[in-house]
């Protein structure tokens, strides 16, 4: 067993020395990999209270324009575009729900 664990254990170091000498690794994923990581902190973190003014500014400016019947006046692009927006954001509501009660056909209820 210990003779098993050796080896695991040399391929592993041995694997990992050639990972970190391969300029593909150190010139091309490092970078990318540190770029994402501060971008996942800056953006998938919640909104700071200091955001939160023009977040209600923004939402009531979504209230006003769709009380003057702005949306009217939109071209048929950016309203398909819209549209198309809108069902993503649902499928993927529906999907949360299905891994959420880990089950495609719906909550199990006492009878």
């Amino acid at each position: 067993m210990a003779a098993v664990v050796g080896k695991i254990v040399s391929r592993a170091t041995s694997l990992a020395t050639k990972v970190q000498t391969n300029p593909l690794v150190t010139d091309v994923f490092v970078p990318r990999f540190y770029r994402y990581v501060e971008l996942a902190k800056k953006e998938l973190g919640p909104p700071a209270l200091s955001d939160m003014p023009k977040i209600k500014a923004g939402a009531m400016d979504v209230v006003r324009k769709a009380q003057a019947g702005q949306f009217l006046n939109t071209s048929v692009r950016n309203s398909v575009r819209n549209t198309l927006v809108a069902v993503e954001v649902t499928m993927w509501f529906f999907v949360g729900e299905i891994i959420g009660r880990r089950s495609l056909i719906g909550y199990g209820t006492p009878e």
